[in-house]
């Protein structure tokens, strides 16, 4: 609309813009409504970005203080089942990442065991001991008991308690079950050794 030029609030006809001409006020005021809702829209990305880079900004700070913890060589404890850490990083793996993705930057629904301990590492109230990430390893092939506790982890634990191990599927492999035992503090897994990666002569 165009204000009379004494000031009043007025439509004074005279006054309209060329791009308004033939227009009533009806179509003048849908055509700002539509401007306005671009540019809320536009904020909202803007708001979004900003979200996005915060997150990878505490991603990367949050790896860099892990780093720093083995740096300055930590005691390192996968959480065991039964402790207040497990059951934080568990409740964060089948819950919180859902609710609140944002509390958990860099991670996902799809992110290990080991991968939320070491976020809720960083804060203290989780009780959560700095996950064990460099330790040696040895084949599955090599670890009897291991295997049997794959199977059992497979045949009955997933099917019965699927909730307990979030991260994996019906389709996961043997080595990513005998990962998330070990992740778990499971005694009888010790980590299993990657592609390019030797059996440890210490374990």
């Amino acid at each position: 609309r165009i204000d009379c030029a004494d000031g009043s609030d007025e439509i004074c006809p005279q006054r309209r813009l060329r791009e308004f001409e033939g227009l009533d006020d009806q179509a003048i005021f849908k055509m700002e409504q539509a401007e306005l809702a671009s540019v809320m829209n536009h904020s909202q990305v803007l708001k979004t970005q900003k979200s996005e880079n915060l997150e990878e900004h505490f991603a990367r700070e949050a790896e860099k203080a892990l780093q720093k913890a083995e740096r300055d060589g930590k005691e390192c404890r996968n959480a065991e089942q039964g402790t207040e850490c497990f059951n934080h990083v568990l409740y964060a793996m089948s819950h919180g990442i859902y609710q609140h993705p944002n509390w958990y930057p860099g991670l996902t629904s799809k992110s290990s065991f080991g991968d939320f301990q070491a976020l809720l590492h960083l804060l203290p109230s989780n009780e959560c001991a700095r996950p064990c990430r460099e330790a040696g390893c040895l084949r599955l092939s090599v670890q009897f008991a291991c295997q049997l506790r794959v199977e059992w982890l497979r045949q009955v634990e997933f099917i019965q308690h699927s909730v307990w191990y979030p991260e994996l599927s019906a389709d996961s492999s043997s080595e990513a079950l005998a990962m998330a035992l070990w992740q778990r503090g499971d005694k009888a897994c010790s980590r299993p050794c990657g592609e390019n990666e030797a059996d440890d002569p210490v374990l």
